[in-house]
């Protein structure tokens, strides 16, 4: 637990708007726990897909099927 705090241990490598959308998240899959690699895949398209109810929760909160993102 950081001074302010924040708990640092779920944190992903990923842009400071992922992490800010997901720091206030209880219940959401850890990294440090869970591979997302096991949950979360990328199409052809560049959608991040999961055909798991966790990795689900990841695309949802973390905006990852936004169109946007894709063509980052």
């Amino acid at each position: 637990m950081s001074p302010q705090g924040r708990s640092y241990e779920n944190l992903v490598d990923s842009c400071l708007c992922g992490n800010s959308l997901k720091q206030d998240v209880t219940g959401l899959m850890n990294p440090n726990e869970a591979g997302y690699g096991a949950h979360l895949r990328i199409d052809a398209d560049g959608r991040v897909v999961s055909d798991t109810p966790k990795g689900s929760d990841v695309v949802d909160i973390l905006m990852l099927d936004e169109s946007e993102i894709r063509q980052m």
